[in-house]
């Protein structure tokens, strides 16, 4: 994406977020259509946090958690549990970059989809369309380092006794960790 493009694409979701990039239903997932089309998000109107059907309420969440870190000092040290698709996490970390003028030193993404062997996922579809989202997200966020966990044991592992500065749990189902498994302050934003 050029920066010309790029700029276009934080100046909509500045203004509008991400409806402002066209969702649609396509592959499973609800998806933009004018940019980042490989990133997406649960699609399932069951969801209290379903965007076509109760768009103020992600909206809400993005404010709140704009009001939760506005006091931290960047650059932010950033865990994502179950990020999946990466779309609600590139929004609310872009609404940090846009409000708080906010800087990532590194951002680390845990979930079983980025794992090629993996035996309990969905299907080799529904992987390869995680992957190309971290593809995506990774070329988004080119000035900062992005990781990718298959769990958090394997997170803790990799890591060194450095603090995180954010913790998001954002568009997962529940997840099965224990939170003295994660270094650092917690800041843990769950939507």
């Amino acid at each position: 994406m050029s920066p010309t493009d790029r700029a276009s694409v934080r100046q909509i979701l500045a203004t509008e977020g991400v409806l402002g990039l066209g969702l649609a239903l396509r592959d499973e997932a609800l998806r933009p259509q004018l940019a980042l089309q490989a990133l997406g998000e649960c699609p399932s109107v069951r969801c209290a946090t379903q965007r076509l059907a109760r768009p103020e309420v992600r909206q809400a969440f993005l404010d709140f958690a704009v009001c939760m870190v506005e006091t931290m000092p960047a650059p932010l040290k950033v865990l994502a549990l179950g990020s999946g698709h990466l779309l609600f996490e590139l929004e609310l970390l872009e609404a940090l970059r846009h409000r708080l003028c906010l800087s990532f030193s590194v951002i680390h993404l845990v979930d079983p989809l980025y794992v090629e062997e993996c035996e309990q996922l969905k299907g080799r579809q529904h992987r390869r369309h995680a992957l190309e989202a971290v593809e995506a997200f990774k070329s988004w966020f080119d000035d900062t380092l992005v990781a990718t966990y298959r769990s958090v044991d394997q997170f803790n592992q990799a890591q060194d006794d450095s603090m995180l500065d954010l913790v998001l749990q954002l568009d997962a189902e529940a997840l099965d960790y224990d939170k003295d498994l994660v270094r650092g302050r917690w800041n843990l934003l769950v939507a």
